[in-house]
C-alpha cells in the first residue's frame, strides 16, 4: 500500500474575485453587476527554462467555486489535461500543472491579453514535497481555440451492474478504421487520462474510446469494490462498442494501455475480449506483490539507503499485504511498526498503512497475489511494450527481462526507451521533461507497419 502527500499543500487559500455593483436609480433603471474582466477562454503560449521553451496552453473557466483551467502541454504528454487547481487573487494567477512525479506551477500576472511569470517546480525530496526549482518564465496570450481534426462524440456504455461514460474520437475520412480502447493506471482515473495518447492516434486516423473508470466522472460504480476481474470486463465492453461501428475495421481493433491497466489488458483478453492487438505502455510484467516491493526499494535508494536496507523493509511490507489479504490482524500489524518506527530505514520507504476498512485495502488485497504471466503468454495477437530505462514506478528491467523470456506467439516486440521514466518522459538535468524520441508516434508506425494497410494515405512519422 502507498501513500503520497498532496504538493497542494504548498497553495496559497482561493480568493473569489471581487464583482462591482451600483444601481441607477434616477433613471429609473435595474441595478446591474459589472464583474471585472474575465480569464474565460483560451490562453496559449511557451514557457522557457534552462535555454529550453515548450508551447503551453490552458482553456480557462469560471463558476461559482473560482476558476477552473485544462491544459496542453504536447512536450510532456499531457492534452486537454485538467489542472490541479487555479487560483486568481487580483491580477496575481496561479495555475498548478501535474507532471511526472510533482507539480509545476505557473505563477504570473494577468494583464489585459496576456498572462505572464515565472516557474516553480515540487518535486518529492527524502520523502517530502518540496520546491525544487524557482527558474524559468512562460508568457501566455488569449487566442481563438484551435479546431480538432476529427470530432467527438459523448458515449455510455453497460457493463454488468455499472454504466460507463467515455468520448469517442473519430477520424475523418471514409471506410473502415483502426480502433483502440485505452486501459488506465492505477488509481482514480478518468477518459482525461488517455486524451493525449488518443488525441496523437486520432489524428492518424484511428478511431478511439477513452472512458472514466468506473467511479470516475461521469462513470458508476466503484473500481475498489471490485479487482482485476471487474475492470478487465470493463474494457471488453468498450471494445464491443468500438466493433459495433461500422467505421471500425474489427482486424485492426485492440487495447493500449498504462502501467496498472497492462496487468488488466491480457487478461481481458484471456477473458474473451476480442483485441486484434495490444500496446503495453510502462506495463510491469511482474506479480503485482513485487512490483510494490520494487517500488519501496527505489524510495529507499532514492533516500541514500544501500539495497541491503530493503531486506529489513521486508517483512513489515509483507504483513501489510497480509493484513490486506485477510491473513493477518491489524493488531499483528500495528506491534511490527512500533517494532520498526525508529529504524533508519522506516522513514525512507515513505510509507504507512491503509485504515483497515479502507475500500483501496481491500481492492490491492483482491489482487496483490495476482501473476499475468499465464495472460501474457497465452496472447495471439500482435503486441508491442514500451519500457523507459529511467522507471521507477515499475521494476522495468525486470519487467521486460520476464517478457523476453515468457512463451509468447507472435513474439512481442519490446521498446527499450533510454532515460525515459514512468510517463515515457525524459528529464535532462534541470530541464523540463520531454517525451522520449520517437514516442508516441511510433505507436501508429507500428499500426501501419505491423497490422496491414496505412492509416490515411502515408506511413506516420517517427515521433510525431
Amino acid at each position: 500500500m502507498q501513500t503520497t502527500a498532496n504538493p497542494e499543500s504548498f497553495m496559497r487559500q482561493r480568493t473569489r474575485p471581487y464583482v462591482v455593483r451600483f444601481c441607477l436609480a434616477a433613471l429609473l433603471l435595474p441595478c446591474s453587476v459589472y464583474a471585472e474582466p474575465s480569464l474565460n477562454g483560451f490562453w496559449t503560449g511557451a514557457m522557457t527554462r534552462d535555454g529550453v521553451t515548450q508551447q503551453i496552453s490552458l482553456r480557462v473557466s469560471r463558476n461559482t467555486d473560482g476558476y477552473k483551467a485544462n491544459f496542453d502541454w504536447p512536450d510532456s504528454g499531457y492534452f486537454h489535461e485538467d489542472a490541479i487547481s487555479m487560483k486568481v487573487r487580483d491580477r496575481d494567477v496561479l495555475v498548478s500543472l501535474p507532471m511526472p512525479r510533482g507539480a509545476l506551477k505557473l505563477a504570473g500576472t494577468w494583464e489585459g491579453a496576456s498572462v505572464s511569470g515565472g516557474l516553480l517546480e515540487i518535486g518529492m525530496v527524502a520523502g517530502a514535497w518540496k520546491t525544487i526549482h524557482t527558474d524559468g518564465s512562460f508568457r501566455l496570450s488569449r487566442a481563438s481555440a484551435p479546431t480538432l481534426p476529427y470530432r467527438m462524440e459523448e458515449v455510455s456504455f453497460n457493463d454488468s451492474t455499472v454504466t460507463l461514460a467515455g468520448s469517442l474520437l473519430i477520424p475523418g475520412g471514409s471506410g473502415r478504421h483502426p480502433a483502440m480502447t485505452f486501459l488506465h493506471g492505477g488509481g482514480d482515473e478518468t477518459r482525461g487520462d488517455g486524451m493525449f495518447i488518443g488525441d496523437k492516434l486520432a489524428r492518424r486516423g484511428i478511431v478511439v474510446l477513452i472512458y472514466d473508470k468506473r467511479g470516475n466522472g461521469k462513470s458508476t460504480g466503484d473500481w475498489r469494490q471490485g479487482g482485476f476481474e471487474e475492470l478487465a470486463d470493463d474494457g471488453a465492453a468498450a471494445l464491443r462498442v468500438l466493433l459495433a461501428r461500422p467505421d471500425v475495421d474489427a482486424k485492426r481493433t485492440g487495447f493500449v494501455c498504462y502501467s496498472q491497466g497492462c496487468w488488466i489488458a491480457p487478461l481481458a483478453i484471456s477473458r474473451g475480449a476480442p483485441a486484434q492487438f495490444l500496446v503495453s505502455i510502462s506495463g510491469p510484467t511482474v506479480t503485482v506483490e513485487d512490483e510494490g516491493f520494487a517500488q519501496y526499494g527505489n524510495r529507499m535508494r532514492e533516500a541514500g539507503m544501500p539495497n541491503s536496507e530493503l531486506a529489513k523493509a521486508l517483512p513489515l511490507l509483507k504483513l501489510d499485504n497480509s493484513v490486506s489479504k485477510g491473513q493477518a490482524s491489524w493488531s499483528d500489524l500495528q506491534a511490527q511498526i512500533a517494532k520498526d518506527k525508529d529504524q533508519p530505514w522506516y522513514k525512507a520507504i515513505n510509507w504507512s498503512p491503509e485504515d483497515m476498512n479502507d475500500p483501496e485495502r481491500r481492492f490491492y488485497g483482491k489482487i496483490l497475489t495476482y501473476d499475468p504471466k499465464a495472460s501474457i503468454e497465452s496472447l495471439k495477437i500482435p503486441s508491442l511494450w514500451f519500457f523507459g530505462t529511467a522507471d521507477i514506478t515499475i521494476p522495468a528491467q525486470a519487467s521486460w527481462e520476464r517478457l523476453r523470456g515468457m512463451s509468447v506467439s507472435p513474439k512481442p516486440r519490446i521498446v527499450i526507451m533510454e532515460n525515459a521514466d514512468h510517463a515515457m518522459t525524459v528529464r535532462e538535468g534541470d530541464k523540463l521533461p520531454a517525451l522520449a524520441h520517437g514516442f508516441p508516434g511510433m505507436m501508429a508506425d507500428w499500426i501501419y507497419t505491423g497490422l496491414g494497410r496505412p492509416l490515411t494515405g502515408k506511413k506516420p512519422a517517427e515521433g510525431e
